[in-house]
């Protein structure tokens, strides 16, 4: 065949896919390879020392607040900015702020307290101990049950949740492309990808075995956790509740429970000590309210609203830590208009709460650590709406409560027990996150805690 000819039907063939494009008028974004989506993009995400949302907020500065990507013929609609996702997407009753959960929560601060303790002034690593706390909380709402620290039945369930917390999450290109051809993108991803799905497995039959164990030991007149709350209304409830309180939305609600509920919040938590250490005349004004406010009595959720500085203090850890950067994914279920744009159907929503968390526009020096800009200037506290660590709309996080109890109590109460600073002194440690996880997880490292007199 003629090269001529060829070159022509290429470029012919180039146009009308930009011409379709056009017609469709998508959000603006990367050159696109038809059947195999933005390869440069993808190319730029694999070689980048950045977090993909870190990628994702530079990209919005050349294309705009709501920008288009492709993986294969799949489109990924990114947001950027509090407004555009307010617009867009604009069961929590456990038993959060009851008596037994917060006495769930006091228990694993004075076992994570005796911990600490017998750190004896040396060096330690909080992250591996806020996850047991955390984990146990929840295992103790879902399943009635607590695990010692050393247990190694223990050690095996924060694993598998680890790691079903890594890779790319919904921009992997294994979400789109077969397998061998994912492959070709990345092959690391697809090894991260296969262990996760074994994790998935592994995590599934652990919570079958403990819904089982359940189902052989329920008594009515004795009700345990969750899955008892489950097995009652399937034995007692209406026909309605036995129809949409099925065994498959319950184990839906605890996987989510054990993978929004725990990760996030002990993330959120290493980042606290990590910003306390690396900000202590924060730390100490924190510490100097909680004695005032509270003395030496151990700090309750009822006292929250008493400590203005500590609660600005948590509402700037979650604007810096930006533990889940890139939301949850949604898809258009239908064709819609956002903005200016046409969003086809099936398309994926990326929502990004980092652009939200680091807009220039909405916050003065973002990337200054600084509580006192959710004050006023009478020192009261003031709310914004562009902070949005649980996202918005009908489909916030469905742990927010039992999150939002869990950093209270376990900050409060540490660091009225305990002052934390670096390992070495002059030698703070980085704000980098780690490589290769969904969630926005600080890199290791260790902390000193002295007790206070």
């Amino acid at each position: 065949m003629d090269l001529s000819l060829v070159l022509v039907f290429v470029f012919v063939f180039l146009v009308s896919i930009w011409f379709t494009r056009k017609r469709q008028n998508l959000p603006p974004g990367p050159r696109t390879v038809p059947w195999l989506g933005s390869i440069g993009l993808m190319q730029k995400l694999r070689k980048s020392k950045k977090r993909p949302h870190e990628v994702f907020f530079e990209e919005s500065k050349r294309y705009g607040d709501i920008w288009c990507f492709f993986i294969g013929k799949q489109p990924y609609i990114v947001l950027n900015g509090y407004d555009i996702i307010h617009e867009a997407i604009a069961l929590r009753d456990f038993g959060v702020g009851k008596t037994s959960i917060e006495e769930k929560v006091a228990a694993e601060v004075d076992e994570l307290t005796r911990v600490i303790q017998g750190w004896e002034g040396r060096p330690g690593k909080l992250n591996p101990e806020l996850q047991n706390v955390v984990a146990n909380v929840i295992l103790g709402i879902v399943f009635g049950k607590r695990y010692d620290y050393d247990d190694p039945e223990f050690a095996d369930v924060q694993q598998l949740t680890n790691t079903v917390v890594s890779g790319s999450g919904p921009i992997s290109t294994t979400n789109v492309f077969p397998r061998f051809i994912a492959r070709l993108f990345n092959k690391k991803e697809d090894v991260i990808m296969n262990k996760r799905r074994e994790a998935f497995q592994q995590m599934g039959d652990y919570i079958m075995s403990q819904i089982k164990e359940h189902e052989s030991s329920f008594d009515e007149n004795s009700i345990r956790d969750f899955v008892d709350i489950y097995l009652r209304s399937q034995k007692h409830g209406s026909e309605d509740e036995r129809k949409h309180i099925t065994m498959g939305n319950m184990f839906r609600v605890i996987f989510d429970l054990f993978l929004a509920g725990s990760e996030t919040t002990y993330a959120t938590l290493d980042w606290a000590f990590l910003q306390m250490i690396r900000n202590p005349e924060v730390q100490t004004r924190c510490q100097e309210e909680i004695a005032q406010v509270i003395g030496e009595r151990a700090v309750k959720y009822a006292d929250k609203d008493k400590l203005t500085y500590v609660n600005a203090t948590i509402m700037e850890i979650h604007r810096m830590g930006n533990i889940v950067p890139l939301n949850v994914a949604h898809r258009a279920t239908e064709a819609a208009t956002l903005g200016c744009y046409d969003i086809p159907k099936n398309a994926i929503i990326l929502p990004s709460i980092y652009s939200a968390s680091m807009d220039s526009r909405k916050w003065s020096q973002p990337e200054t650590f600084n509580p006192d800009r959710f004050l006023s200037e009478n020192k009261k506290l003031q709310k914004e709406d562009s902070l949005i660590p649980f996202s918005v709309g009908p489909r916030t996080c469905l742990g927010e409560p039992l999150a939002r109890m869990e950093l209270f109590l376990v900050f409060t109460n540490l660091l009225q027990r305990f002052t934390f600073s670096p390992e070495r002194q002059g030698a703070l440690p980085s704000l980098e996150a780690r490589p290769n996880q969904i969630t926005n997880m600080p890199s290791a490292y260790s902390l000193v805690a002295r007790p206070r007199s």
